[in-house]
């Protein structure tokens, strides 16, 4: 063999080696890049399952908490009934309650 062909060959293997070792390494980022892709598709599908999760608590607590219900609940589970105007109303004056006031003394305020 001659010298010039021991150099080509020593070339042409470092080139390869080289081009393998590129190959490799594309290859290798290539496959993370995948997993992180679809790792970030199931956490995005995990995250809408969150977010849906709470807007049905959120419903299911506005449907709890509504008058209605609450109304309904207390006159037919507790006995409760809803309130009646009173029978009678008592006038004041304020003339009157200034009078009290003075004969008292001011001992109230």
């Amino acid at each position: 063999m001659k010298k010039n062909s021991k150099k080509t060959i020593l070339f042409n293997l470092i080139l390869i080696v080289t081009i393998a070792f590129f190959v490799l390494g594309y290859v290798g980022v290539k496959l993370k890049y995948d997993i992180l892709a679809k790792d970030k598709v199931l956490l995005q599908k995990e995250l809408n399952n969150q977010k849906n999760w709470k807007t049905n608590l959120l419903a299911q607590k506005q449907s709890l908490t509504s008058e209605s219900r609450i109304v309904e609940v207390a006159k037919k589970e507790l006995g409760l009934i809803s309130y009646l105007k009173p029978e009678e109303t008592i006038v004041v004056k304020k003339i009157k309650i200034k009078e009290l006031s003075n004969k008292l003394g001011g001992h109230n305020e």
